[in-house]
C-alpha cells in the first residue's frame, strides 16, 4: 500500500504494527523535540490520503526498558526517555 511504502521509507518512523481494534497501524516515531513532531505530521501523514484519522501520545516517562540491542549499545545512544517519541 501506499501508506506502508511512505512508512518504509521514513527514517522517524523506528517502528509500524498492523493491529487489532479500531485503528490499522501502531507506529513509533522518533523525532528530536515537538517541533519536529508537527513537520513529520505535515509532511509525512498529511500527504498520505489513505489517512483519514490520526491519534498521537507523547511518551512522558520510561519506567521500564528491555530491548536487547538498546542494552548491547551500552549508554551510547539516548535513552527513550531523552527523546521524543510518539505512537500514532
Amino acid at each position: 500500500s501506499q501508506f506502508e511504502d511512505v512508512i518504509t521509507a521514513t527514517d522517524e518512523v523506528t517502528e509500524c504494527h498492523t493491529i487489532t481494534g479500531s485503528v490499522e497501524y501502531l507506529l513509533r516515531v522518533e523525532v528530536a523535540d515537538i517541533k519536529s513532531y508537527k513537520k513529520f505530521h505535515t509532511d509525512v501523514l498529511g500527504t498520505i490520503p489513505s489517512i483519514s484519522s490520526i491519534t498521537s501520545f507523547l511518551v512522558m516517562d520510561t519506567t521500564k526498558i528491555d530491548i536487547p540491542i538498546y542494552k548491547s549499545l551500552g549508554g551510547k545512544v539516548k535513552k527513550p526517555s531523552e527523546m521524543a517519541r510518539f505512537f500514532i
